[in-house]
């Protein structure tokens, strides 16, 4: 059974090494691919902003890439040893995270197939219109529209 449980730690070990190599360019993809599309919606984005943007979205990511990685790496060498030297503590804690993913199953189900969750409209307002909401008449065309909208979505909800 231990080697078994050896097995599986070493297929885990390959595929995230695999993730972790193969992440980096998918999700630049996404993050560049995204910035466009909110640039092409909100033309008005200084160009620096949005240099600004990708150079954070970029460290952000890669940031969670490295402590993922270091947690993987840690929880293989505690999976490790927990198996080799027969730790009973560690069958518990492995019990309960195989509850608890059993647990999620259902509510990703139920997250995934929920109508009417759509993904943001915009970066953010304040970059993308800096003037105050509160101008009224004279608060730009996507303050406007965005505040309709919110107004429309906000009594369709009561």
């Amino acid at each position: 059974m231990q080697l078994a449980v050896l097995g599986l730690l070493a297929i885990g070990l390959v595929n995230g090494a695999f993730v972790i190599f193969s992440l980096p360019d998918y999700f630049q993809a996404v993050i560049n691919a995204s910035i466009d599309r909110q640039v092409r919606l909100y033309p008005n984005i200084d160009p620096a902003q949005v240099g600004q943007l990708r150079q954070m979205a970029g460290t952000i990511f890669t940031f969670s890439l490295i402590v993922g990685a270091v947690v993987e790496v840690a929880y293989l060498i505690i999976a490790t040893l927990g198996t080799l030297r027969r730790w009973t503590w560690w069958f518990w804690v492995q019990l309960v995270l195989a509850g608890l993913a059993v647990l999620a199953v259902p509510q990703s189900a139920w997250t995934s197939t929920r109508s009417g969750s759509r993904p943001l409209r915009s970066i953010s307002r304040s970059t993308v219109c800096p003037s105050d909401p509160a101008s009224g008449p004279g608060a730009p065309a996507c303050l406007r529209a965005s505040s309709s909208r919110s107004r429309r979505a906000a009594t369709s909800l009561t």
